[in-house]
C-alpha cells in the first residue's frame, strides 16, 4: 500500500456521538475558535471523512487537557468500524508540565527535582505507539470514498480543535540530506 501525500482537514464541529457522550461546543477556548469539548464519561465521537486515494495515512490532532487527575489521555481509535490492531485500543496524548520551583535540597544537600503544576497548552501530536517502541506516527489504511473515525475517549478529559488525515515525508533521502 502507498502513503500519498494528500492531507485532509476533518471539520471537527460536524460530528455524531452516542448517547453517553458528554460533549459540547465552544466558540472560543485558550486561543482557538470552534472546538469541541469531551468530558470523560465514556462514549465515542465521530467524524465521516472522504477519501480520494486509497493508502496509508496518518492522523494528527490539536488538542488541549481538561481538568482531571494527572493522568495521560488515553483513547481508542476504530476506522471503519473496525480496530485496525492492537496498538489503536490505547492512544495517550500527554499533558503538559513546568516547574513550579527551582532546584530543592534536602537537609544533606541532595538535590531534589523541582515540584510541577500542570500547564495546560494546546499541543499536536500524531496517533503513535504509546510505550514508544517505534518513533513514526501509526499509518491506517482509508479506503477509496466515505470513511469514518471513530474515537473513544477512556481517561481523562480533552477539547479537540482540529483533526487531519496527512502524509508527509516523515525522514529525508540521501540525497536531499546532501544539499542541506
Amino acid at each position: 500500500l502507498t502513503h500519498p501525500e494528500v492531507n485532509y482537514t476533518i471539520d471537527i464541529l460536524d460530528y455524531k456521538k452516542s448517547d453517553d457522550a458528554v460533549i459540547t461546543t465552544e466558540s472560543f477556548l485558550e486561543g482557538k475558535d470552534n472546538v469541541v469539548k469531551w468530558k470523560q464519561d465514556g462514549g465515542w465521537i465521530e467524524w465521516v471523512v472522504d477519501v480520494e486515494q486509497e493508502g496509508l495515512y496518518s492522523l494528527l490532532m490539536e488538542y488541549y487537557p481538561l481538568d482531571g487527575i494527572g493522568h495521560d489521555i488515553e483513547m481508542q481509535i476504530m476506522i471503519n468500524d473496525e480496530l485496525p490492531f492492537e496498538g489503536a485500543m490505547r492512544i495517550s496524548f500527554f499533558r503538559t508540565w513546568k516547574d513550579l520551583t527551582g532546584i530543592l535540597t534536602d537537609n544533606r544537600g541532595n538535590e531534589l527535582r523541582p515540584k510541577q503544576v500542570e500547564y495546560p497548552v494546546w499541543n499536536q501530536d500524531y496517533f503513535k505507539d504509546k510505550d514508544g517502541y517505534t518513533n513514526l506516527p501509526y499509518s491506517f489504511y482509508f479506503k477509496k470514498g466515505r470513511n469514518t473515525i471513530r474515537l473513544f475517549l477512556t481517561q481523562e478529559s480533552l477539547a479537540i480543535s482540529q483533526l487531519k488525515i496527512v502524509n508527509q515525508s516523515l525522514s529525508l533521502k540521501y540525497e536531499d540530506m546532501l544539499e542541506h
